[in-house]
């Protein structure tokens, strides 16, 4: 997180977790699809965010950093 400073990395990771459960019952609730389809698209969301900060690492000149 780039917003707020963690004493412990486990808080991060915590927080990290509630999001991506937080976005699973949200995406089974509002488009009213299942618990698989909700799973995918948060997959895909997460894969594609991850992604997205590679590339501008990279472009940044910045592509060994580990964000």
């Amino acid at each position: 997180m780039v917003i707020w400073e963690y004493d412990v990395p486990a808080a991060a990771r915590s927080l990290g977790w509630a999001v991506v459960a937080n976005n699973v019952e949200a995406l089974k609730i509002l488009p009213d699809c299942g618990y698989a389809v909700a799973c995918f698209l948060t997959l895909v969301g997460a894969l594609s965010r991850w992604a997205v900060g590679k590339a501008v690492f990279w472009v940044a000149g910045m592509g060994g950093v580990d964000a």
